[in-house]
């Protein structure tokens, strides 16, 4: 009974370390973090960077109860990242398309090329 009583207390902080340890939570995404929780009056003397944060502050600092805006500022900030990796690969794969100009009866010119990159832009759009 007593190892379920510490398993549940600690649980409780499991969103919440989710959250501080996510790997999109950029420099950025911490001072709206900090700015969110610095409601609380035991935090106003108090810093809080992301490197010393430790368990014990959760409760000590009653920071359960801004779960839910911590929680916010995280999803946001996963959203942003995942798109800036999607971004990156795009650009990555985009690399190596080239387009060619080429001579159309000696008064007008062509680019070659062009409809593979349409198609693996419109293939990167559709498996968004």
């Amino acid at each position: 009974m007593e190892l379920k009583k510490i398993i549940d207390k600690f649980s409780k902080n499991l969103p919440l370390i989710k959250c501080f340890t996510s790997e999109a939570i950029n420099d950025e995404d911490w001072k709206d973090i900090q700015d969110a929780v610095g409601q609380s009056e035991k935090l106003k003397d108090t810093p809080f960077e992301r490197e010393d944060i430790k368990i014990s502050m959760i409760e000590e600092f009653d920071l359960l109860k801004f779960v839910e805006d911590i929680e916010d500022i995280t999803m946001k900030a996963e959203k942003k990242f995942s798109l800036q990796q999607k971004l990156k690969l795009m650009k990555d794969e985009m690399k190596v398309f080239q387009l060619e100009q080429a001579d159309y009866k000696g008064i007008t010119w062509l680019i070659r090329g062009w409809d593979d990159i349409n198609t693996k832009l419109d293939d990167q759009i559709v498996a968004t």
